[in-house]
């Protein structure tokens, strides 16, 4: 039965039987969809007392947006914008939970932090203690819990992070009962903090794919198992100066990224596309290191929340290549690039690869040595293109 006519003969029903009398195959499905629902937010305020935050935070867009996290959850939050502005608010309440953002004018968040605990007015000597970091701060939560923090955020703070660290202090009393509510807070917070190690917003993502976590993995595993042929793809076109292949590559590389949410990794490739756009790729080429460095963090770190070493070996596997030192100079190198081309040309890939191991142990700058180990890597699958990109150099 059709959706709008089946909710019309249930509210016709309703009507005309009794009070309490069952309806074979509405209410019972009724019942079983009323089972799948339950409370998603963290509410405190429908408990008993109040749960105290403090967040000290000189960006005031983000210390908005951090109190507002923290007022939806029912808690009591005070705010300040400096570290001796938050030690004022400590030295007259306590607080349960205290936020500081990393870098902080004046007095930085390491610095409030030891004045927190050291401070004979503090009353916030016992107060859990989180720091704020920028998104792309790369250090391990390690380093700033080893400093006496309780934890770590990324901004921008997640909703479902700020109410876990929440669940973990707040008294029982004032916790959700049902614990499906918890359980799915705790879960999402933790695969948002993983992701955001790797420069991932998963919030950003999950509401580009509706909410389904499961189209979001299979996403990310796609994104992660293509990372060597769509960065052959970009690098061939990018050494072979082919600029409109390369803005082509790089868009829908940016595309991939932006569902995702690795909204860091798409601006850097964004700012490629207008590298070619607006020049020639002589920019790209000398920002392609760092491109590649971003690009290999993020699909290291989702290759290993998907559980997928596979491919995190696959980012990391480099040729080891010892150097003597020594720098060529560039009509050597065109004699020694010349000579490998023509040994391919006449199929004598023995010889070839011997002059090209030879040659890979002298220092060379950025893009000739890009140049160098992409060719050689070609040599035995793409001869051709192989020496497409050696006629560059």
């Amino acid at each position: 039965m059709p959706g709008g006519i089946r909710n019309g003969f249930k509210s016709f029903l309703n009507k005309v039987i009794p009070e309490g009398f069952t309806i074979p195959g509405i209410n019972n499905i009724e019942e079983e969809q009323e089972e799948e629902v339950f409370e998603k937010d963290l509410h405190l305020y429908n408990r008993e007392g109040y749960f105290y935050v403090l967040i000290i935070d000189n960006n005031y867009l983000d210390m908005e947006h951090e109190k507002v996290l923290g007022e939806n959850a029912g808690c009591s939050v005070a705010s300040a914008r400096t570290g001796p502005e938050g030690l004022e608010l400590a030295s007259k309440d306590k607080y349960d939970l205290i936020l500081i953002a990393a870098e902080l004018p004046r007095m930085d968040g390491i610095q409030t932090l030891n004045n927190l605990r050291n401070s004979e007015r503090s009353k916030c000597k016992d107060s859990k203690v989180y720091v704020i970091l920028p998104e792309t701060d790369k250090e391990k939560d390690s380093h700033y819990t080893e400093l006496g923090f309780h934890g770590v955020v990324r901004k921008p703070v997640e909703k479902c992070v700020f109410e876990s660290i929440i669940l973990q202090y707040a008294p029982k009393k004032m916790l959700p009962e049902d614990e499906r509510t918890i359980e799915y807070i705790n879960d999402l917070a933790e695969n948002t903090k993983r992701l955001k190690r790797c420069d991932v917003r998963l919030s950003t993502g999950l509401l580009k794919h509706d909410g389904d976590m499961e189209a979001y993995k299979a996403s990310a595993a796609k994104f992660c198992s293509s990372y060597d042929e769509s960065k052959n793809k970009a690098l061939d076109a990018l050494l072979l100066d082919e600029k409109m292949k390369y803005m082509d590559e790089v868009r829908e590389l940016r595309e991939q990224a932006r569902l995702l949410g690795a909204i860091h990794l798409a601006d850097i490739f964004d700012d490629h596309v207008n590298m070619a756009k607006d020049d020639t790729l002589e920019v790209a080429n000398k920002n392609w290191k760092n491109l590649v460095s971003e690009w290999k963090y993020v699909v290291a770190g989702m290759a290993d929340w998907l559980g997928k070493p596979e491919y995190i070996q696959s980012v990391f596997e480099q040729d080891k290549i010892k150097s003597n030192g020594i720098w060529m100079s560039e009509n050597e190198i065109h004699e020694r690039v010349s000579d490998i081309i023509y040994a391919l040309i006449d199929d004598d890939f023995e010889y070839a690869e011997s002059l090209m191991k030879l040659l890979l142990e002298y220092d060379f700058d950025d893009v000739i040595r890009r140049k160098l180990d992409r060719g050689s890597r070609l040599m035995d699958t793409d001869t051709e293109l192989a020496i497409e990109i050696f006629n560059t150099i």
